[in-house]
């Protein structure tokens, strides 16, 4: 199977909470997603296990390298602002390494 990596959106619509990720090691193919790749995020399983299963589980877009997935991956989740809006799962953005609530230099709170 040829590797492909790609984003993904999962969702649980009546909580309104979200994820958004992406997916670029060696053997990744879209249809992996939900169902033998589950997110590498400790805070995904750990809702997965409070709340069930997520009700909306989407692929976003597909790429040609792991590169231009990652850049799409961050690139999209500093545009939601996904670290310091409470409906998002997320707690750093694709290529940082800080994490709320101790986010420190972004521009969104200039800490």
């Amino acid at each position: 199977m040829k590797n492909i990596p790609y984003t993904y959106l999962i969702g649980w619509s009546n909580l309104n909470k979200w994820y958004y990720g992406v997916r670029y090691s060696k053997k990744c193919h879209p249809n992996d997603l939900w169902v033998s790749y589950f997110t590498s995020s400790p805070i995904v399983s750990e809702f997965v296990k409070t709340h069930g299963q997520p009700d909306i589980v989407q692929v976003r877009k597909t790429f040609k390298t792991a590169n231009e997935a990652r850049v799409w991956e961050d690139r999209v989740q500093r545009r939601m602002n996904v670290i310091h809006d409470p409906k998002w799962l997320n707690r750093a953005y694709g290529n940082t390494k800080f994490a709320k609530p101790e986010c420190s230099g972004c521009k969104t709170c200039s800490g």
